[in-house]
Formats: structure tokens, sequence, C-alpha cells
């Protein structure tokens, strides 16, 4: 009985373990942006912990990378992050876990309102 029990624990900590590193990549549909409007590519952490967001990306239509983070961000419980470039295009979101997060593009007109907002999957 000891040892079915030092298996399970050691298996669900082995899922734990691996299921933790593994990095998931979500993606936006393409938006088109015209005059001053700007694309910005949005996250927020949905959970009641930090969580990490291994990077950001504004990529344009042509599949170059016009704006990026520079580096992993620690997001704290119910906190949002984002970055934006004045080009059409589409958001790369590299997270934890698409659970943890919600996350998508938007237009921002010049009031700072999102004009159209396109979720990422």
């Amino acid at each position: 009985m000891k040892t079915l029990k030092t298996i399970v624990i050691a298996l669900a900590l082995m899922l734990f373990v691996t299921g933790a590193a593994e990095a998931v990549e979500l993606f936006t549909a393409p938006l088109i942006v015209a005059g001053t409007d700007r694309l910005s590519c949005q996250i927020v952490n949905v959970t009641g912990f930090d969580r990490r967001v291994y990077e950001i990306q504004v990529i344009d239509l042509s599949g170059i990378v016009i704006q990026e983070t520079a580096f992993q961000i620690i997001l704290p419980a119910g906190e949002a992050a984002s970055i934006s470039a004045n080009v059409s295009g589409y958001c790369r979101f590299n997270v934890q876990s698409k659970t943890y997060f919600r996350a998508g593009a938007g237009i921002v007109g010049a009031t700072g309102s999102n004009v159209v907002f396109a979720p990422a999957q």
C-alpha cells in the first residue's frame, strides 16, 4: 500500500513538473491598421497568482517581428500588459499556460480605446 502511494505521488509530481515547463503559443487574427491607429497586443493574468509571460510580439502581415518584449514578464494576479505598433498585423504570445491568461489584439484609436478586438487562440 505504501509503495502504491509513493508511485502515485511520484507520478503526480512528474506531471506537475513537466506540465509547468512547457510554454504555449497564442496567436490573434490579423488586423488592418489605418492612419494614426495602433495595433496593441494585450494580455491579462486571470489567476490568483503571479504568472510568467515569456514573450509578446507584434508581427506585420509579412511575418516580420516589428515590436517585442525584451525580457520575460512576471505578470501579477489580475494585472495586464501590452505592447503596440503602428502596423497592420497580428500578435503572438508565449505563455506558461493558455488557461492562466486572456489575450488578444486590438486596434487602438486616437481616444485610446479599442476600436476592434480579436482574441488570441
